[in-house]
This record gives structure tokens, sequence and C-alpha cells, in this order.
């Protein structure tokens, strides 16, 4: 049993790492001057009456002019689509109710109004800087590529918080595995926070995004995409970044998560799954290892190797973004994630598997 746990974290490790590398010398080939490439940023929004403000004056103080916003209200039942539409007087976009019900009907709303080759999706409660849509135009115009996935981080905005520092270290860590695996040539995960698509193969795939999942509309779009060799590229610049605020209390970031993993089981992708059952299984084998530990099986040293090679590829790949993107983060937040990520990890997606889907 300890060699077969050895196995599995060492492969984990030799991931992770190879994951990180590509990331860390990956130089994106873009330009910084889009010829003016038309694009539709498309956002659905529900209940988001404490951030949709930011949102709207981020993407209005824009300084690419090409971009035209198409907003969907998902039914809320807040103040959200009267707060967009106060802001309609002032600053001219698209904004529309959901002609059917959940996140996947509110895109295809936003579909109908769409008139660009490009779609640049993002989320009510992200925030970017006023280059995010010019280099992300920019990088469609000079790539011509399929889908542009780019980074999106969980910020701390109380770096006091210890929670608040944890989730944005997880954050740092899932861009990693997003962006190596998209560097390395084969894309396995996504975020619908911060991605841009060519509108017609967003249109062409719309019978492939699984509607009994409510959310998963980028990850089914990007599995699409692998299936029909479609190009795709990641873009590292900071300018590209998109930010969201962290969740406020601990059910609602388990929630989320568990949206995520309740996904996989709609996955297709081969290498996908694979790389998830990786991950899984590095986490699962700590949890084992701790067991035989309790149960005089191994030694502490034998679990000590074991949770080190796990630790220090983490911390590996939460360290070089960190520092590419200037996010502070603490090697006192790292070592307190790696301890509780193992039961944070069975215990979502075990909710995922058999909670009931919804957005």
């Amino acid at each position: 049993m300890p060699y077969a746990l050895l196995l599995i974290l060492l492969l984990y490790f030799a991931l992770i790492i190879f994951y990180t590398l590509k990331f860390l010398f990956h130089k994106d080939a873009i330009t910084q001057n889009p010829q003016n490439l038309p694009i539709n940023i498309i956002t659905a929004a529900k209940n988001e009456e404490e951030n949709i403000d930011k949102f709207l004056s981020c993407i209005s103080s824009q300084n690419y002019q090409n971009g035209r916003l198409i907003l969907v209200d998902d039914h809320s039942t807040d103040y959200t689509y009267r707060i967009a539409s106060d802001y309609k007087k002032q600053y001219d976009f698209v904004l529309c109710q959901n002609n059917g019900n959940g996140k996947k009907a509110a895109l295809r709303t936003a579909l109908e109004h769409c008139n660009a080759p490009y779609i640049l999706f993002t989320d009510a409660d992200c925030y970017s800087n006023p280059q995010w849509a010019s280099i992300m135009a920019a990088s469609a115009q000079h790539t011509k590529a399929d889908i542009i996935l780019a980074p999106l981080i969980i910020k701390a905005d109380n770096p006091k918080s210890i929670f608040q520092r944890l989730w944005q270290t997880e954050s740092l860590a899932i861009l990693t595995l997003t962006a190596g695996a998209a560097i390395a040539g084969h894309p396995i995960m996504c975020n619908g926070g911060n991605m841009m698509v060519k509108t017609a193969l967003r249109t062409t795939a719309d019978a492939y995004i699984k509607d009994h999942y409510r959310s998963g509309d980028d990850i089914f779009l990007l599995q699409f995409a692998v299936a029909q060799n479609k190009k795709m590229i990641f873009v590292k610049s900071c300018d590209s970044v998109v930010y969201t605020h962290s969740p406020q209390t601990l059910r609602a970031l388990i929630r989320q998560r568990a949206r995520w993993a309740g996904k996989v089981t709609g996955y297709t992708d081969k290498i996908t799954i694979s790389v998830a059952a990786l991950v899984f299984g590095a986490n699962i084998s700590i949890l084992l290892a701790m067991g035989l530990l309790a149960a005089g099986v191994i030694n502490w040293y034998i679990f000590l190797l074991l949770w080190i090679i796990k630790f220090a590829a983490d911390a590996f790949s939460v360290i070089i973004p960190a520092k590419y993107y200037k996010i502070p983060v603490k090697l006192i937040d790292i070592f307190v994630l790696a301890v509780i990520y193992p039961v944070y990890t069975v215990v979502c997606t075990g909710w995922g598997l058999f909670r009931k889907k919804s957005w």
C-alpha cells in the first residue's frame, strides 16, 4: 500500500511541476494594438446587486472601443436588474431578461443579440483593469484562435482574513493547472469568467453543452473544441487577468466547488478525466496515509515523505503565478491549505456528485 501511494504522489508531483514549468516559461504571441476587431462581451447575472455596479463601471472604463456588452438578467430577485437599468442611462449596452431558466439559457438569450465574430465571456462578480478587453481582442486578432483562455484569480479583499487568503491561494494553483495544460497543447480546464470564443464555435457547440448540468457551459464548450481539434491558446499577460471576490462563507465556497465537481460525470475528454482522477487520487492518498499512520501500518517519516512530495508540488504551483501577477501569498497560507485540502477536496467532490445540480 505505501508504494502505491508513493507512486500516485510521484505522478502527481511530475504532472504539477510539468504544468508549472509550462506556465513559467510561456511567452504570449500577441500584438498590443488590435485593428478594431468587433467583440461582444457577454455576462449572465443572477442576484448580483452587491457587484453589478462595480462590474458595469469596469466594463464601461475599458479602453477598447469596439466591444459591446450584452448583459442578461437571470430572473434576479434582488435589485440587479434595476441597478443595471439605471446604469444603462449613462452607458450604452444591451440589457435583457433570460428567455429560459438557468445560466445556459441566459447565455443562449445573449447569443440572440451577438453580432461580432468573437465573444468575450465574464461574470457579473468579476472585475479587471482597463486593458483587459484590448489584450484579449489583440490575442484573437493575432492568433485567430478558436478559444482564448486567460487568468481568473480570486482576490482576497481583506488581506487579514485567512479564509480569503486561502481561497486566493487555491485559485493560483487552479490557474497554473489551467494555463499549463493549455500551453502544453491539451486544455483540461477553463473558467467562464475569463475566456474568448469564436461566435460561430459557440453557436455550433450549443447542442453539446449539457442542459441537465445548470453550470458547465465553459468546460463542455472546451471539451467540444478539443474533440474538434480547434485552436486554443492561453494568454499569460498581467493585463489579461480577471479578478473575482472571495466567497463570503465556507458554505458558499463549498457549494461553488461542489458544482464544479458535479460536472465530472459529464466529462468526455480522456486526458481531462485522467488528470482529475490523479488530482483526486493524490488527495485521497494523503488521507489514506493518515489512516495507515494512525493504525501503525507506516511510520511517521514515511507519512512525512508522502506529504512533503504533495506539498512541494502544490507550493511551487502557487508561488510561481503569485510572483508573476504580484499577488501576496504567505507560506503559512500554502501550508494551511495543504493540511485541509485533502478533506476539503473529498467533501466537495462527494457533495458535487450527489447533490442536486443548480446554479
